[in-house]
């Protein structure tokens, strides 16, 4: 898939003329960097030092992984190439980034991931709008999971406005600190509040 959409790529000049997309996906010279150090928003900022601790094996039932435009499913440890993308571009051929995954039914990937470690409990950190449909790209999955015992959770952020990453990047460090079991149900569901946060309320609604 990852192939597929970079040809997709090349044929949209406003894409490939990107200069991260030519030194990194579209330069066969280029190096990789581990996607953890990579990526740089307000999310990876604040959790850098808990993401490094899952990689190291401090929290071992937790599992992360990054939702990419470009990449589509990618692993915290996993090398990968600078590149500029969001899932609203528009390819060459007048699909939306994020309708390409849909299409390519991307959220199979995660489904197998999901089985292969036996994974009870997910908590979607994902933007959900025009502007960011990166929630949107599993909606199949989302539906196909409440006929199972899966739980899916999307975490909710009222009133963050363009904030919302910064907040959930609060949110996974506050539970990270104080109860990380949280996270597979033990003994309930996260608080709508933390200590240190104050004035701000998560909502978890069903996936």
């Amino acid at each position: 898939m990852r192939n597929q959409l970079l040809q997709l790529i090349r044929q949209c000049p406003h894409l490939a003329n990107r200069i991260p997309n030519q030194k990194g996906i579209l330069n066969t010279n280029a190096q990789t960097t581990q996607s953890l150090h990579l990526y740089n928003g307000n999310f990876y900022k604040l959790t850098f030092n808990h993401l490094q601790a899952i990689l190291a094996g401090v929290h071992q039932n937790v599992h992360v992984l990054i939702v990419s435009a470009y990449y589509g499913i990618v692993k915290l440890d996993e090398d990968i190439y600078v590149y500029n993308l969001e899932m609203k571009d528009k390819l060459s051929n007048g699909t939306k980034v994020y309708r390409f995954w849909q299409n390519n039914q991307l959220w199979q990937l995660l489904n197998n991931y999901i089985n292969q470690y036996n994974i009870l409990f997910i908590w979607s950190l994902l933007p959900d709008s025009q502007q960011f449909p990166y929630h949107r790209v599993f909606r199949a999955l989302w539906n196909n999971i409440r006929t199972t015992n899966i739980r899916c959770f999307h975490v909710n952020v009222p009133g963050a406005a363009s904030s919302t990453g910064y907040r959930r990047a609060e949110w996974l460090r506050g539970i990270l600190t104080t109860y990380p079991n949280y996270l597979i149900g033990q003994p309930n569901l996260p608080p709508n509040q933390f200590i240190g946060l104050p004035g701000w309320t998560f909502n978890y609604s069903q996936c």
